[in-house]
């Protein structure tokens, strides 16, 4: 897809007026991603919309939620596939039957479920909208042209058209994602039961914090006095029984006593690999920054605008990051060693920015050693240079044509 999408005034859509302001902005991220598969057809998981946004998790969650309330999108969390299930205007269509196989080639990579299929809707949608729309102002006949309609039949054509459905689910906490092992994913943490921590002297030496489950204290034994707001009344009106103002206290028979439990060392929850994630990129963008303006003072070079993390290249760095798992860190250094180098031996700042996170420069970088960076530097300057005399040629015989022109002028 494009690094942009063609789009009307978003801001006048009437369905997106009761959203919350993170919520429009999610949509917003969605609809116009560049790593989309269609426009309206996305894939990844919760973390990728997280950090496509800029968001938490919990973000995330409540702004699909709300989306889901109000039919705009359909997520199968299981493929990790998400439509929008609307689009404010048709602007963005295929015009011919090119771009048409190219949107179906990429349509073949999402996995087969219903969510994917039920986009062939929106799909069509836009082909009959912005057909007419073109047409009318045109002056032509409203009809779709035989080339996108012949290529429709032979790619999106062959998947059935689903049926009217329920729009996916209304909230991600509704899904059941509970296992035996694992309990659901969107659930509210249950209520522990309360416990009574006593502290009992194991030696001489050493405390134990002990938790006894189903233990009395012995100051729980004492009764307050003062009595209850209707004690001594019946239960009922009906009935003839009265409640007895003081409860004889239950004796426990005799037994063992209870084994004392010990309570595990609290260990503080770790971040989340969200957050992680976020610091490392952090930092690799500020790296970045920081060896683009010592470099530029090393090669007597003006002092470099500095990235902000608003640019595409932040973003792109996320995802290499998500992708490169464990080993993130080690290849996030290695790729700017490397684009230091070429850049050190070409003398030139230009690909020593942001660019070096795209997808296939990413791949390319990390099969370099730092002898191929040196190499592929020096043959950027030389190419350079000799493009600059060839140009220096150029423009000395366009100079000496003009005063061989002026020359004669005069002459005549």
């Amino acid at each position: 897809m494009a690094g942009y999408t063609r789009v009307g005034d978003v801001t006048r859509w009437l369905r997106l007026r009761d959203l919350s302001c993170e919520t429009r902005w999610l949509w917003l991220a969605l609809f116009t991603d560049s790593s989309r598969v269609i426009p309206g057809l996305w894939r990844g998981g919760i973390g990728a919309m997280s950090d496509l946004a800029n968001f938490d998790r919990h973000q995330t969650v409540r702004c699909l939620d709300q989306l889901l309330e109000h039919d705009l999108i359909e997520y199968d969390a299981t493929h990790g596939v998400l439509r929008l299930t609307e689009l404010p205007d048709a602007w963005e269509w295929p015009m011919n039957g090119s771009t048409l196989i190219a949107w179906w080639r990429r349509f073949l990579d999402v996995p087969a479920c219903p969510v994917r299929d039920a986009h062939l809707k929106l799909v069509w949608w836009l082909i009959e909208t912005a057909t007419r729309d073109s047409t009318l102002r045109a002056g032509r006949k409203n009809e779709i042209s035989a080339d996108i309609r012949e290529t429709w039949e032979a790619t999106f054509g062959q998947i059935p058209m689903p049926t009217k459905r329920r729009q996916g689910v209304k909230r991600l906490l509704d899904e059941d994602t509970s296992t035996p092992v694992q309990p659901s994913l969107f659930a509210a943490s249950p209520v522990p039961t309360p416990v009574q921590p006593i502290l009992s002297a194991a030696s001489p030496n050493t405390t134990e914090l002990l938790v006894r489950h189903g233990v009395d204290h012995p100051g729980e034994r004492e009764r307050d006095s003062s009595p209850d707001l209707g004690s001594g009344s019946s239960l009922s009106p009906e009935s003839g029984e009265q409640v007895p103002d003081q409860i004889p206290e239950h004796t426990p028979p005799p037994g063992p006593p209870p084994t004392p439990v010990r309570v595990a060392t609290v260990i503080p929850m770790a971040e989340s690999e969200f957050a992680i994630r976020r610091k490392m990129g952090d930092e690799i963008w500020d790296s970045l920054n920081g060896r683009r303006n010592a470099l530029a003072m090393e090669l007597g070079l003006d002092p470099p605008r500095v990235l902000h993390d608003q640019l595409p290249g932040r973003r792109a760095l996320a995802e290499r990051l998500r992708e490169s798992g464990d080993h993130a860190r080690d290849d996030a250094d290695h790729v700017l060693a490397i684009c230091e180098a070429e850049a050190r031996a070409s003398g030139s700042m230009q690909w020593f920015a942001g660019c070096m996170f795209e997808p296939k420069s990413w791949a390319f970088k990390l099969a370099l050693t730092l002898a191929d960076a040196v190499q592929n530097g020096k043959r950027v300057r030389d190419r350079q240079q000799s493009a600059n005399e060839v140009v220096g040629e150029v423009f000395a015989d366009l100079a000496r044509q003009e005063q061989l022109e002026l020359h004669r002028g005069d002459t005549s």
